[in-house]
């Protein structure tokens, strides 16, 4: 019994690392960004700028057609911020496939921006 214990605790141990290292890989970079008030351009020439409030209407639209945890929990992340945030590489890469299958053009092009700075 005593032998098992301590092969369970070596376990935890070395699956606590590697848990450890794989969240460090997954958020090794982080992006900075504020859906409530996005940049975006208005205009093709990219000369008319606004602020815009896209938090909820994207967090829903990650919300419906997002797989799995991960999707699920970032739409909540958005949905739930105040202001600027950090996203991993793993959720910019998310918002980034929603964002060329679904959002505007515009949008597409302000989370292109954010990720060029």
């Amino acid at each position: 019994m005593v032998m098992m214990l301590e092969y369970l605790y070596v376990l935890l141990i070395t699956l606590g690392r590697n848990i450890s290292l794989v969240n460090k890989k997954l958020n090794k970079e982080t992006m900075k960004i504020n859906f409530k008030q996005l940049k975006v351009y208005v205009d093709i020439n990219k000369t008319v700028e606004q602020y815009i409030d896209v938090a909820k209407d994207l967090a829903e639209g990650l919300y419906k057609t997002s797989a799995g945890i991960a999707g699920h929990s970032l739409a909540l992340k958005i949905y739930n911020s105040t202001g600027e945030e950090d996203y991993s590489e793993l959720e910019v890469d998310l918002i980034t496939k929603y964002a060329n299958q679904y959002a505007t053009p515009f949008f597409i092009d302000a989370l292109s921006n954010i990720k060029n700075e």
